[in-house]
């Protein structure tokens, strides 16, 4: 409804999504005028490249947007959702003006980027999640708690 005029929704389905919403859902979607449904086998990548804008709700696809320098809106919590450049959705009736504003002005600089996933990396340990299985031993487990203790530690001295 707040979406500038001018402009399309290109709407594809998350695939964890599939199947398990009712079909007056994507008929309610696709009731819009402004609003496109789009397969969910047609590649994100393909779709990034050729539009204005990403917008997600926490996403993938948005940190992916956000690497190819492409305005990114998050509309829900994303760990990206700080990183320069993004702007946060809302609803409010001045969005649509948010919104042209945020396209008209965005510059998305190769260092802010290179900063950004550098930062992410640096905070990012190799550990699993889940229970100790026929694919985690118990070592692994051991290995894991001690890397996500690692983890929490470096953010809590960062942050000290």
């Amino acid at each position: 409804r707040n979406l500038p005029s001018g402009y399309k929704l290109y709407v594809k389905e998350h695939t964890s999504m599939l199947g398990r919403r009712p079909n007056w859902f994507y008929r309610r979607i696709n009731s819009f005028q402004n609003v496109v449904l789009v397969h969910p086998s047609v590649s994100t990548f393909d779709l990034m490249l050729r539009c204005s804008a990403i917008s997600v709700l926490n996403s993938t696809a948005g940190f992916e947007a956000f690497m190819l320098k492409k305005p990114v809106i998050v509309w829900g919590k994303a760990f990206f959702q700080d990183f320069p450049g993004v702007l946060h959705g809302n609803v409010s009736e001045q969005f649509s003006k948010e919104f042209q504003r945020y396209l008209a002005t965005f510059e998305q600089k190769d260092e802010d980027v290179y900063k950004a996933i550098t930062a992410y990396i640096d905070v990012t340990y190799s550990v699993f999640t889940g229970d100790v299985s026929d694919n985690h031993n118990s070592d692994e487990a051991i290995n894991n708690a001690r890397q996500l203790a690692k983890c929490f530690r470096d953010q809590i001295e960062r942050l000290g």
